[in-house]
C-alpha cells in the first residue's frame, strides 16, 4: 500500500456512476480551489446513484486496487435548496451510524426504504458564497447543511445524489443548471460525542490452563531403599 512522505497511507477516492449521470458543466468535476474537497456537478432534474470506493493511491490506472478500510466518515456539504429546486442524497445499508449537525437543516424522508437506505433532503435557500472550503473550519450553518456518514471494515460505498423539479412548477419554468456536491471527510463527528470512531481491539487471548501435577512416587520401603546386589562375574 502507497504511503505519503509523512508514513500515512495514501489513498483516493473514486466515483462510478451507477446510473445515468448527467452533468450540467462537468469542468466543475474534481478538487475545489483550496485541494481540500472533492466536488461533483449534476445537472439539476436529474438523480444518479454513484459507488464510492477508496482505492490505494499509488495504483496504476489499468490495476486499481480497493482498499478496506476499518471505519472511515464520508461527508456531504453544503446541500442546500436551488431556486424552485432541491438537493437529495441517499445512503444505501451498510452504514453504520449517520451524523447531522447542531440545528440540522437537512430533512430525512418520512417514509422508510424497503432496502434500508436513508435519504435527506434540503430545506434552505443557499448560494455559492456560504460554501465551505475548509473541513476543518466550518461554520455553524455549514454544519447544519451537511451530512456525516460512518462505516466499518468497508472499501466501498453507494450513495444517490440529485436535484429533482418541485413537481408543482412547470417544466417549462424550471431552471436550466446545474448544482455542486461537495465531498470530504472530519477528524471528529459534526457533533461532539456523537459517534465513537475508535476500533475495536481484537480479544485477549485465554489464559493457559494450568499443567497437570507430576506423578508422585510411591513410598519408601521402611529403612529406605538399598542398593542393587553387584552384577555376578562373567562365565569364563
Amino acid at each position: 500500500m502507497a504511503t505519503s512522505d509523512d508514513g500515512l497511507t495514501r489513498l483516493d477516492l473514486v466515483l462510478r456512476n451507477l446510473t445515468e449521470y448527467v452533468p450540467h458543466n462537468a469542468a466543475r468535476n474534481g478538487l475545489t480551489d483550496s485541494g481540500l474537497l472533492a466536488q461533483l456537478n449534476i445537472r439539476a432534474g436529474t438523480t444518479t446513484k454513484f459507488e464510492a470506493c477508496f482505492v490505494d493511491g499509488a495504483s496504476p490506472n489499468d490495476a486499481v486496487r480497493t482498499v478496506t478500510l476499518r471505519v472511515f466518515d464520508l461527508v456531504v456539504y453544503d446541500i442546500e435548496s436551488p431556486r424552485k429546486s432541491k438537493e437529495t442524497v441517499r445512503i444505501d445499508s451498510g452504514f453504520d451510524a449517520y451524523v447531522l449537525g447542531d440545528a440540522t437543516e437537512l430533512v430525512k424522508d418520512r417514509t422508510p426504504h424497503a432496502d434500508g437506505s436513508v435519504g435527506f433532503a434540503s430545506s434552505l435557500h443557499g448560494v455559492g458564497g456560504d460554501n465551505p472550503d475548509d473541513p476543518d473550519q466550518l461554520t455553524a450553518q455549514q454544519k447544519a447543511r451537511s451530512l456525516q456518514v460512518y462505516y466499518r471494515d468497508r472499501a466501498c460505498v453507494n450513495i444517490t445524489l440529485g436535484v429533482p423539479f418541485d413537481p408543482e412548477v412547470d417544466v417549462a419554468a424550471q431552471p436550466k443548471s446545474g448544482r455542486n456536491f461537495l465531498f470530504g471527510s472530519l477528524r471528529a463527528p459534526l457533533r461532539e460525542g456523537a459517534y465513537d470512531c475508535s476500533v475495536a481491539q481484537p480479544p485477549a487471548a485465554p489464559p493457559l490452563s494450568p499443567l497437570p501435577p507430576s506423578p508422585s512416587l510411591p513410598p519408601a520401603p521402611p529403612g529406605g531403599y538399598s542398593a542393587p546386589p553387584p552384577a555376578p562375574p562373567p562365565s569364563v
